[in-house]
């Protein structure tokens, strides 16, 4: 199942790193981030000269760039090696995969460091996806997996869930 793939990644990656903000965790995972005025992209990974690099566009506002950060981090995770350059020149039926996989786990990441964030969207996932730059899709992953996960997930996400017996009307 992706989600429970995608959810063991970030996991891992924050249990060798910590929960960090996104430009800190492409550093400790060897990428080089760079930032140019380039409004066609919102990101994209490369390979230079032997450097792992992640372009993002200067003219983003911050909560679209750390988005972009974090699914450009993801991309690198699960998907080594492939670039825009090699997924538009070799042929593939999987584009759209990648796009989400990268999506939905830089989503994950991102609801587990800004929980601030995620409260002041007022716990609406298709809203905090949005303030990030995630796709529909992927927030629809997220709360397929909430509604049938609930509180569990919650607290694999970092949250601390209430006991509703401990609730005073």
């Amino acid at each position: 199942m992706m989600f429970d793939r995608i959810l063991k990644t970030v996991k891992s990656l924050i249990e060798k790193h910590g929960l960090l903000h996104p430009r800190e965790m492409a550093e400790r995972c060897g990428l080089l981030v760079l930032e140019i005025p380039y409004r066609r992209l919102h990101g994209i990974s490369f390979f230079f000269a032997g450097l792992r690099v992640i372009a993002v566009d200067s003219s983003l506002p911050p909560y679209r760039k750390n988005g972009t950060l974090f699914h450009e981090i993801t991309h690198q995770i699960l998907h080594p090696g492939m670039t825009r350059f090699f997924i538009e020149t070799i042929p593939t039926k999987r584009p759209a995969r990648y796009e989400l996989e990268a999506d939905l786990g830089g989503l994950i990441y991102a609801l587990m460091w800004d929980k601030q964030g995620f409260e002041d969207s007022g716990y609406n996932v298709y809203r905090f996806a949005e303030l990030y730059g995630f796709c529909r899709a992927a927030a629809d992953l997220v709360i397929s997996n909430l509604e049938t996960r609930g509180s569990e997930l919650l607290r694999i996400m970092g949250y601390e869930v209430p006991n509703p017996e401990d609730w005073v009307p």
